[in-house]
């Protein structure tokens, strides 16, 4: 069932990037990639889907069953309670987040998702090698398919959840006074106000991946109706170094 459910977000993550080479305004942001960004953003995708999963599984899920030998499988959880923990690590996120756009070290970690100046499904994962450790959801993740017994419904929330994170990096908004819009605005946060969180104006923002209400809770959220001029704040280091080695890089 979990590789159905992979699977699935996989196929759809491939449409978000056919549609975005088919749709002439969205393929140009995506073809003024320079080489070293191509670079960038493909060893992230391998990254995203192939070394963290792999570290996840191989890994992790062991180092559980060392420290916590007497617990695999002992949790067996209903799908509201699934969901309700998928919300806690969410929320948990949401400070993770703020904490790496802290003005610490933490931030070179991070800065290196925020040089995109055009969001699209491939930017979604653009990131140092090293950031996913400082991820919660690289530790949680694999920690409660240790304890749950039949983590399914979990996984389809995780899913979901993955799917709006590269949707919210996509072009692809609603009509901003649609009923569709409306509806979805009301607890998730859409494309409309992540590529807020990425502009140079004001990207101190809506820090939530999935749920907004982290953000309205907190004071955070920032939901203009219009689209941010200008995003991304470009890095002067050379690819290689933003990928394995963006630990010396001053804080501006």
């Amino acid at each position: 069932m979990s590789e159905t459910i992979d699977n699935l977000v996989h196929l759809l993550v491939l449409i978000f990037l056919m549609t975005t080479i088919l749709i002439p305004s969205l393929r140009k942001g995506l073809l003024s990639r320079k080489r070293g960004e191509w670079f960038l953003d493909v060893v992230s995708l391998g990254n995203h889907f192939f070394t963290i999963p792999l570290i996840q599984t191989a890994v992790l899920y062991k180092l559980y069953s060392v420290v916590l030998p007497g617990y695999k499988s002992s949790l067996s959880i209903s799908p509201l309670v699934a969901l309700l923990l998928y919300m806690l690590v969410d929320y948990g996120w949401y400070w993770n987040h703020r904490l790496l756009h802290s003005r610490t070290k933490l931030w070179n970690f991070h800065m290196v998702h925020h040089a995109a100046e055009h969001l699209d499904v491939l930017a979604t994962p653009r990131n140092t090698f090293w950031s996913p450790l400082l991820m919660v959801y690289m530790w949680v993740f694999s920690l409660i398919l240790y304890l749950v017994s039949n983590p399914m419904w979990f996984l389809i929330f995780a899913s979901i959840g993955l799917l709006i994170n590269f949707w919210g990096h996509t072009n692809f908004n609603f009509s901003k006074n649609g009923l569709v819009n409306k509806a979805l605005s009301l607890f998730l946060i859409t494309p409309r106000e992540h590529f807020w969180h990425h502009s140079t104006e004001n990207s101190y923002c809506n820090f939530a991946t999935v749920f907004n209400f982290w953000d309205k809770i907190h004071g955070t959220f920032h939901g203009p109706p219009m689209l941010p001029k200008k995003l991304g704040f470009p890095i002067n280091m050379s690819i290689t170094r933003q990928v394995f080695f963006p630990f010396d890089k001053d804080i501006d």
